[in-house]
């Protein structure tokens, strides 16, 4: 056994000194897979310029995508804008509108106010003397700079695309980066329902991000899973994307489930990975437009077999939440059976040492041995009902210890001394020469319970005229307190059984002493409870 010791401001608003570099906020708009279209801004007091725009760019395509144009007249209406659609990709900005600087005031209002990092803002101006060129790049988190007159048709829209294809991968950047957060916070927490949706959400956000999936992701759970029409399946928590980012309909859950086992998903270029708990299908990878390589392939079936481990120690913990329920009714009635037997047994055997003393003269060696056996039952009986109150304390989290500095010499003395009664018959010598350690911080009476249960098992297990040693060293932070006897031995099979509860090694005792199974299950969970441990 080892016991551990225990000892107003300007028009122009600059930028501000460099700061130390922070994460980019995400907004959960940023490239949504479920748009069709890119957002772009044009914010300008002159209505040929929104006219021109949009005749210029009315062909655009990028990544399969064309534009969706927002037009404000004025700074402050662009604001407005801007907070309806955080996942706008682009604005082209005049800088004198209402007020000489109301393009560069919308500049800081989108990058401080709003936090939006993502969104490529690019400077066109009629009056380049207003805001000067260099100093607007220097003071001014834009990603170009352009007079009015220098934008023809073509350079218009290579300026656009460069923005657009800039924001795309800031975008896929974020969701990842996102993705990853979430993963990192679940993961500690993977026995609860919110920490799981938060892992799958970041799991399909990098799906999303690094594959460049299509519109229609889902990942979910259900209690079962129907082969067949005969029977709906219901969900117990999923995440999604595009259609399914705020319900899953029985309907779609379903048809989900049957394309499954049909073919249909392959014509459909549907993928669809199932999440597979104890050889059993519990929910699903779906994936649509999944057009991926069998690399691609290979990472998603990985990510997708993280989520199945996910659900895996869901279901553990509730099953052990379960099981610990059990246990504790168990350990109720278990307390309330031995405390109810207590009383009784206490009395039978008063009744029988009364009986023995009283009546001592009128016995015959017949009788007397019948008392004798009573008594020897009755305490056998006592000690096994205060040693079930001891587990049933223990398991409850009950076993509240008093520390106090305690003189381990001393202690094992005493111990000694409370065994002798079962040494002497036997004629076994109990040796222990006293070292000297410093004080320890214990609960007296419970490490004297367990100093003695481990001398009692040496002794019961021992032959006469024998010797049992008690032995006591110190090793840097430890205390070790070892019992050596010279008895039967322990069968190597039963070594790892020894502190399980009702288990009993295959030995049988020398002078048929019994034994509740119990002794060295109270010892190990004392000896944790002091920071210890316990072994053979």
């Amino acid at each position: 056994m080892k016991l551990i010791r225990k000892k107003a401001e300007p028009v122009v608003h600059e930028k501000s000194q460099e700061q130390p570099a922070q994460p980019l906020p995400y907004h959960a708009g940023f490239y949504d897979t479920g748009a069709s279209l890119w957002k772009v801004l044009i914010v300008d007091d002159e209505p040929d310029i929104h006219a021109i725009t949009r005749l210029s760019l009315k062909n655009f395509r990028f990544d399969e995508r064309k534009i969706e144009f927002f037009n404000a007249m004025s700074g402050i209406e662009a604001m407005e804008i801007l907070k309806a659609h955080p996942d706008i990709a682009a604005a082209m900005i005049d800088v004198v509108m209402e007020t000489e600087d109301a393009g560069l005031c919308l500049v800081n209002f989108i990058r401080k106010e709003l936090g939006n990092a993502a969104i490529r803002l690019i400077i066109r101006t009629g009056q380049p003397g207003a805001a000067p060129e260099r100093y607007v790049i220097e003071h001014f988190d834009i990603d170009g700079y352009k007079e009015k007159t220098d934008l023809p048709t073509d350079k218009l829209y290579a300026t656009l695309r460069t923005a657009i294809k800039a924001y795309r991968d800031i975008s896929i950047i974020q969701r990842n980066r996102h993705g990853l957060e979430k993963i990192l916070t679940a993961a500690p927490q993977l026995y609860r329902i919110q920490p799981v949706k938060d892992f799958f959400e970041g799991v399909l956000m990098l799906m999303i991000g690094f594959y460049g999936l299509g519109n229609d992701n889902l990942i979910f759970m259900t209690e079962k899973i129907c082969e067949n029409s005969d029977c709906d399946s219901e969900t117990v928590f999923y995440s999604g994307t595009g259609r399914f980012a705020n319900q899953v309909s029985k309907d779609d859950l379903n048809n989900i489930i049957r394309r499954y086992y049909s073919a249909e998903r392959i014509q459909d270029k549907i993928l669809l990975i199932p999440l597979i708990i104890h050889n059993e299908i519990r929910g699903f990878v779906y994936i649509e437009q999944a057009e991926v390589t069998d690399e691609t392939l290979y990472l998603i079936r990985i990510l997708a077999a993280q989520c199945a481990l996910a659900l895996e120690n869901l279901s553990l913990y509730y099953s052990l939440e379960d099981l610990n329920k059990l246990n504790e009714r168990k350990n109720y009635f278990l307390g309330m059976a031995a405390h109810d037997l207590r009383n009784p047994l206490g009395n039978i055997k008063s009744l029988i040492d009364m009986v023995q003393r009283s009546a001592k003269e009128r016995l015959n060696a017949e009788e007397s041995e019948f008392l004798r056996l009573g008594n020897k039952v009755a305490d056998s009986a006592l000690n096994l009902i205060a040693n079930l109150l001891d587990i049933v304390k223990i398991e409850s989290g009950k076993l509240n210890l008093e520390l106090r500095l305690t003189d381990i010499s001393s202690l094992i003395l005493q111990s000694i001394y409370s065994v002798s009664f079962l040494a002497d018959p036997k004629h076994i010598l109990i040796i222990y020469d006293p070292v000297e350690i410093p004080e320890l911080m214990l609960d007296s009476q419970r490490m004297q319970q367990v100093i003695v249960n481990l001398l009692s098992n040496a002794i019961k297990y021992s032959h006469p005229h024998t010797i049992v040693k008690i032995s006591v060293s110190e090793s840097d932070q430890e205390v070790i307190i070892a019992v050596k006897d010279a008895g039967q031995g322990i069968p190597a099979n039963d070594v790892g059984k020894l502190f399980e509860p009702f288990v009993k090694a295959n030995v049988r005792s020398t002078g048929g002493e019994q034994s509740t199974g119990l002794g060295l299950v109270i010892c190990k969970k004392i000896t944790e409870a002091h920071g210890g441990r316990i072994w053979v």
